[in-house]
């Protein structure tokens, strides 16, 4: 088992440490999240996941608690009745719009192999971020469609000079 991240926070008065472990299981992870030294917690994502990151919803002493795994990097929060205790900030949950970077990096991979795959993921990682920011909704959506939009632009460009480069050849 490996430390991924550790919380200390009181409830009710109670002081209590959360910590969260990665343990592997063969080629697959999972996820153990202990409260005082008991697992409170233990799953193992799936691997779509990676990319869309994960909410664990669960309950604690009558807490409502969620363990939020921030996709494909991997960042872990806590939230205990509403508030993000790594932030101190309310939880704001993932905007149902997500979707759409998962079907950019669908179509760009399927249409544009590698290149395109990689461009997708690349504007998908970016627009994820956005999406999950603070700004206003709809000041997020367009950030988001241009977001799509120069990861298009970025793959045409890149097939156009690789073939130019191919031609030369």
């Amino acid at each position: 088992m490996k430390l991924h991240k550790k919380w200390q926070e009181s409830l009710g008065g109670v002081p209590h440490i959360f910590e969260l472990y990665r343990t592997s299981l063969g080629k697959k992870g999972c996820l153990d999240l202990y409260i005082d030294g008991v697992v409170a917690l233990s799953v193992q994502p799936r691997w779509t996941e990676s990319f869309s990151g994960a909410d664990y919803p669960f309950t604690f002493n009558g807490y409502e608690m969620r363990l939020i795994i921030a996709g494909a990097n991997g960042n872990a929060e806590l939230v205990v009745d509403g508030h993000n205790l790594s932030t101190g900030k309310p939880y704001k949950p993932q905007p149902k719009w997500v979707w759409i970077f998962a079907v950019q990096v669908f179509v760009l991979g399927y249409m544009g192999g590698i290149l395109g795959a990689l461009c997708g993921i690349g504007g998908a990682l970016i627009g994820y971020k956005v999406a999950r920011s603070n700004m206003n909704t709809v000041v997020r959506l367009l950030i988001c469609l241009v977001i799509i939009a120069l990861s298009w632009l970025a793959y045409l460009i890149f097939a156009v000079a690789f073939a130019g480069l191919m031609n030369s050849i």
